[in-house]
């Protein structure tokens, strides 16, 4: 799913898409979207950077960018491939109001205890006319229709699931609510089956990701 204020910026060149591995189809597609509305921030974040291999692939689209996340093993990785990082609560953004005219947040905002007041925060960290992206699983994915049988079968609603470590997932309509809080021009985007329709480069792993999603739920 994405989350996207309006178009900005102006065109420019870079480097060509076809020299490029995306690890990830989703990854693939927030490149693409970025590229095709030719955006050029002169300030970025990436909120959850981890290890850096997602800020290093989107870094062309930025002048200088910020990768931030609380694990400190994984922001010494990521310093290693180059990117400034920083040490960070996703709920209090250690940096000035209207710092950042491009911000990411892949995979995050479904970990996070307060997805409003995270939404909040980036909202004031964000420059006039800044664009947000942010990139989540859609709780009614595919291997939802597993999760919603072992309810069933088990008569308990709270059992398996989707992942662990996720603290709330949003499926479109809630999404948009929590979007609509705190901006004025968005829109969400369901992306699996849109890519899944054309990369056939990344099959196995989005058969990687069912399986292991599959296995979760059953381990729950």
């Amino acid at each position: 799913m994405l989350v996207l204020p309006p178009d900005r910026g102006s065109a420019f060149c870079g480097v060509p898409e076809s020299s490029l591995k995306f690890p990830n189809h989703d990854w693939k597609y927030s490149y693409q979207t970025l590229e095709r509305r030719a955006i050029r921030a002169s300030l970025g974040l990436d909120i959850g950077c981890g290890s850096g291999e997602k800020t290093v692939i989107h870094a062309r689209f930025a002048d200088a960018l910020v990768g931030g996340d609380l694990d400190t093993r994984a922001l010494k990785q990521a310093s290693t491939k180059g990117i400034m990082t920083v040490r960070f609560d996703a709920h209090a953004l250690p940096f000035r109001k209207g710092a950042f005219d491009l911000v990411m947040c892949f995979h995050t905002i479904e970990h996070l205890a307060s997805p409003s007041l995270f939404l909040e925060e980036v909202r004031r960290g964000m420059a006039e006319g800044s664009m947000l992206i942010i990139i989540t699983p859609n709780r009614q994915r595919a291997t939802s229709l597993l999760n919603r049988m072992l309810r069933f079968i088990h008569r308990n609603a709270d059992a398996f699931p989707m992942n662990p470590l996720h603290v709330h997932e949003f499926d479109l309509g809630e999404l948009k609510r929590v979007a609509s809080a705190c901006f004025e021009d968005y829109y969400v985007q369901p992306i699996g089956l849109r890519i899944w329709r054309f990369d056939v480069e990344f099959l196995p792993r989005i058969l990687w990701k069912v399986g292991d999603q599959l296995a979760a739920i059953c381990r729950t």
